[in-house]
């Protein structure tokens, strides 16, 4: 498996208003377009509990559930 870095999960989620964000044993998504704001954990302690492809679906569904 690769060794990730936020800021390729980050570019290959490639949203404007999506960031991925370490907090303190997890990693969170942020969601900030202004007038709407949400969070959403994915609770790993390491980033390469997941590999690219599940990152970026977790973003998906976090923006699906923002923009729908």
């Amino acid at each position: 498996m690769t060794n990730l870095r936020i800021a390729t999960v980050n570019k290959a989620v490639n949203h404007p208003n999506v960031e991925l964000v370490k907090g303190a044993g997890y990693f969170y998504f942020v969601y900030d377009k202004g007038e709407a704001y949400k969070t959403r954990s994915v609770m790993v302690y390491s980033l390469n509990e997941l590999s690219l492809d599940q990152w970026v679906d977790e973003a998906k569904d976090l923006i699906a559930e923002m923009e729908a």
